[in-house]
């Protein structure tokens, strides 16, 4: 009896390690931290002027990323993002916003500075928004 226990907890400790590593890949990023100064709109909703932190929860696969957004104290949950690396590095880590027809801020990604390259995040865009590229209205509070 003690025999069998022991090989159905070894199984069963396999078939965990075996799902453990065929799932995406936990890497839990540098939080990035911004007070945007007017309303803005994330995944389609518009929040009030205030704090905005992105971090990325989960490597998905190699050119996407799941985040997580959080305004204020509300997580508002996981938003795929896009990952590129861009040839330039830049002087500080960045969330970019774009202007929709309305002329509200609109979320579309952020920069994390890397060695000799920038990780670039894009979410994916919404219909709600076309207009100016690479607006950049926030402020840095925090990052890393």
């Amino acid at each position: 009896m003690l025999r069998t226990f022991r090989w159905v907890t070894v199984l069963v400790l396999a078939g965990v390690i075996a799902l453990a590593s065929a799932s995406p890949a936990l890497a839990v990023g540098p939080r990035l931290s911004v007070r945007v100064s007017e309303p803005f709109e994330v995944a389609g909703r518009i929040y009030p002027a205030g704090s905005l932190s992105l971090r990325t929860i989960v490597d998905y696969n190699p050119s996407t990323a799941m985040d997580e957004v959080w305004i204020g104290n509300e997580c508002l949950g996981l938003l795929l993002a896009e990952r590129s690396l861009n040839g330039r590095p830049s002087d500080q880590d960045t969330v970019t916003f774009e202007r929709n027809h309305e002329g509200r801020l609109v979320l579309v990604g952020y920069v994390l500075r890397g060695d000799g390259k920038d990780n670039v995040y894009r979410y994916r865009a919404t219909p709600t928004h076309a207009g100016n590229h690479g607006v950049t209205t926030a402020d840095l509070i925090a990052a890393r």
